[in-house]
């Protein structure tokens, strides 16, 4: 059945709305049992939901889902090249224990992830409950409507390789709480198929020096850290343990 109600994007009204990816589905990949199915593991409940096609919400029209997936395919491209793919465009320099990346297409790129940001934070689905950019969502849907292009000093983005222990953990895709670069400025944060993206809200104000050196560049650059999630406080031996229970292994065993 058809969901007609406002294009949360281009505000047009009794539109069709389409079950919009709060986080684009290729992200997905290495959660989906072969059965298309994963189910969401908290640390410290039991019995999570079972879930199909990623998280979704009647939140686009059908041009709007079109004209995000032309930006999240430049995105994709970029993320699995972070992860190990080769590429015949974007290009790695090793510089001592980080990673100068080459040949973004910053545009594209950029307009992908802070459309995710944006739909994270207007998602009322639980899962992205603790994103909260209220004071910037109107800015940002208003850019994301026109296509506008955002510069270097316009919400920042730092990215990681996320690492346990030294090693990197590509597959994860979990929500981090807000937290804070410096004393000033807000920081939301996701980690997408093992990548951490850091958001920072500064909203065209003067950045601070190290951002503008490592940040997502409009030359199309950026300097990749390798990056443990200690460093965010984050303590993934609970979700080892936490695999081991009935629930996650009943999962596996219909679904896998």
């Amino acid at each position: 059945m058809a969901y007609i109600s406002n294009c949360k994007l281009c505000n047009d009204k009794n539109v069709e709305l389409r079950g919009s990816h709060i986080v684009p589905e290729f992200l997905y990949k290495n959660v989906y049992t072969s059965k298309h199915k994963f189910m969401p593991i908290e640390a410290n409940e039991t019995g999570g939901k079972v879930q199909q096609k990623g998280f979704r919400e009647n939140l686009l029209c059908q041009g709007c889902e079109t004209k995000l997936s032309l930006w999240e395919r430049e995105l994709s491209l970029f993320i699995r090249f972070l992860s190990g793919e080769k590429s015949k465009v974007l290009s790695l320099t090793d510089l001592k224990g980080n990673s100068l990346v080459s040949y973004i297409n910053y545009d594209l790129v950029k307009k992908a992830l802070m459309s995710i940001l944006w739909r994270m934070s207007i998602s009322t689905l639980p899962f992205f409950s603790d994103y909260n950019i209220e004071l910037y969502e109107e800015k940002i849907r208003n850019w994301l409507d026109e296509g506008l292009s955002f510069n270097a000093q316009d919400f920042p983005i730092l990215i990681s390789k996320g690492y346990i222990s030294g090693s990197f953990q590509a597959g994860l895709l979990m929500p981090l709480s807000q937290g804070s670069y410096g004393d000033d400025i807000t920081m939301e944060s996701v980690v997408l198929n093992g990548i951490i993206f850091d958001f920072l809200l500064t909203d065209g104000n003067e950045i601070p020096t190290e951002v503008e050196l490592f940040g997502l560049h409009p030359q199309g650059t950026v300097i990749v850290r390798n990056k443990e999630y200690s460093e965010y406080g984050i303590d993934l031996s609970l979700f080892s343990s936490r695999v081991k229970d009935k629930d996650v292994l009943d999962f596996f065993s219909k679904y896998d």
